[in-house]
C-alpha cells in the first residue's frame, strides 16, 4: 500500500538504468511502474510515451515477452485515456497476431475483448455492427462464448474486464 515510496523506488530504478544505460532493464522496469504504481501518483496519459519507450528497449534487447507486454500496456492505456481508436485498434490488431505467433493465449485473451470493444465504438453509427453492442460480439470475439470459455478457465481479470467493456458499451 505504500504507493508514494514505491513510486519513488520506481523513479530511482529507471534513473539507475539510464545512468548504467541499461536498456535490457528499461522495458521490465517501466512495465511494472507505469501499469501499477504510476497511475496512483500521476495522470494516467503520462505512461504512453514511458511505454513506447520500454516496447523500443525491449525490440533492441531481443526482450519479446515484454515487448509484447509494453505494447499491451500502452495500447490499453490509450484505450482508458480517449485516445484515437484508429490507433488502438492497429496496435491491439498488431498485438493479437504477436501473441499467436509467440504462443501467448492468456495475454490475447486480455487483448481481444478490449480490440473487440475498440472495433465496435468505431463503428458506432455503422450498420454491420452488432444489434446489441454491449454484447461484444463482432469479427474478433463472440462475446457469450468468449465469456462462457472464460468462466469455465476460471480466468478472473478476463471476465472482470469482459464486464467492465460491456458497461462501457452501455454508457
Amino acid at each position: 500500500g505504500d504507493y508514494a515510496e514505491g513510486y519513488q523506488v520506481g523513479k530511482i530504478a529507471t534513473a539507475i538504468i539510464e545512468r548504467l544505460k541499461a536498456q535490457d532493464l528499461l522495458a521490465r522496469t517501466n512495465s511494472l511502474l507505469y501499469s501499477g504504481i504510476n497511475t496512483w501518483i500521476e495522470p494516467l496519459q503520462s505512461a504512453l510515451q514511458p511505454m513506447i519507450v520500454a516496447r523500443n528497449a525491449a525490440i533492441a534487447s531481443g526482450d519479446t515477452e515484454y515487448a509484447r507486454m509494453s505494447l499491451q500496456i500502452y495500447a490499453m492505456t490509450s484505450f482508458q485515456c480517449g485516445q484515437p481508436l484508429d490507433g488502438i485498434i492497429r496496435d491491439l490488431s498488431d498485438l493479437s497476431q504477436e501473441c499467436k505467433q509467440y504462443k501467448m493465449e492468456m495475454v490475447n485473451t486480455l487483448v481481444l475483448p478490449h480490440w473487440q470493444c475498440a472495433e465496435i465504438l468505431a463503428n458506432d453509427s455503422d450498420a454491420s455492427g452488432p444489434e446489441d453492442p454491449t454484447t461484444l460480439d463482432g469479427h474478433i470475439i463472440q462475446g457469450d462464448a468468449f465469456l462462457r470459455k472464460q468462466i469455465e478457465r476460471k480466468m478472473k481479470i478476463s471476465i472482470c474486464q469482459y464486464y467492465l467493456l460491456r458497461l462501457l458499451l452501455a454508457y
